[in-house]
């Protein structure tokens, strides 16, 4: 008779391995782009090449040789399908510069991978201490992963925006953290409720600074300059005033003073005061976007 436990395992592997497929295919858009203009463009290779040997070690890690969990290796292997193709397309358009690193990088992690793999099967005999290895080595390379949100967080705080770090893909990896935490906790699985258990922690904290960034709201964006017509309009007014010499009290230089609603918006109204001429008080509205060109 199937036990509860079973039934959760399998309840929460299943999701888990929907939500985790969820987070390996959101790069797609990024590389149907990448495949359509023919360049990667300023797009890094590097977070692949990560993921893609995290996704080797943790399917090894989920095989038969080691632990034998039927869902790890299963979204692992898709994953390390998915993060191969993401790499050959980064080799595919990426500059000269970017193609010799990213080489140089797998050959490295190949190298280590089947050096790793090699060494395990023959030294380690049990199951168990080969689970043990296996499993510090997973945990240790995706605590190393982690410093990528570490720095997205350490950019938010710096900018006082929250730009770089979209609501809906912290919280997916927070649902997924939270599914494989509360899996590897079912399962007693150090190995697995340890790292996710720290993802979903950081996680925590990305969406706490989006709640608290977002409701404060970015840095004001800067006073904008008037547009270059504005600015003819001023030029040519100054020419007329220094024209006439019978006005000896109009200013060598025109005195704008701006009134500028500097909210972060499309749209800033910026009034004008232009005198035209000796005690002129005439008001010049001008209303211009952000698309205007300064």
């Amino acid at each position: 008779m199937t036990s509860g436990t079973d039934i959760a395992l399998t309840v929460l592997g299943i999701i888990g391995n929907i939500t985790s497929m969820g987070l390996f295919i959101s790069p797609v858009p990024t590389f149907y782009e990448i495949c359509k203009k023919k360049t990667s463009g300023l797009y890094s290779g590097l977070p692949y090449v990560a993921t893609l040997l995290n996704c080797m070690l943790w399917t090894f890690y989920g095989s038969p040789v080691v632990a034998s969990l039927v869902f790890v290796i299963s979204i692992n292997g898709a994953g390390l399908v998915l993060e191969a193709i993401y790499v050959a397309i980064h080799l595919l358009f990426g500059t000269s510069q970017s193609r010799k690193r990213m080489l140089g990088l797998l050959i490295v992690i190949s190298i280590f991978y089947v050096v790793m793999v090699l060494v395990i099967l023959e030294v380690v005999s049990k199951k168990h201490d080969r689970k043990l290895v296996v499993g510090s080595i997973c945990v240790i390379i995706g605590v190393f992963m982690y410093a990528a949100p570490l720095a997205v967080m350490k950019e938010v705080i710096t900018s006082q925006s929250v730009e770089s770090m979209p609501f809906l893909l912290s919280f997916a990896c927070f649902c997924n953290g939270f599914i494989w935490t509360a899996y590897g906790g079912i399962k007693n699985d150090k190995f697995i409720y340890i790292p996710n258990g720290l993802g979903t922690f950081l996680t925590i904290i990305q969406l706490t600074l989006w709640c608290f960034y977002n409701k404060k709201g970015g840095k004001q964006d800067q006073c904008p300059q008037p547009p270059p017509s504005v600015q003819h309009a001023l030029d040519m007014d100054k020419m007329e005033n220094s024209s006439k010499d019978d006005q000896a009290t109009t200013p060598s230089l025109m005195t704008i003073s701006p009134q500028l609603d500097c909210q972060p918006c499309n749209d800033h109204k910026i009034d004008f005061q232009i005198p035209h001429g000796q005690n002129s008080t005439a008001l010049m509205a001008l209303t211009f976007t952000k698309d205007d060109e300064m």
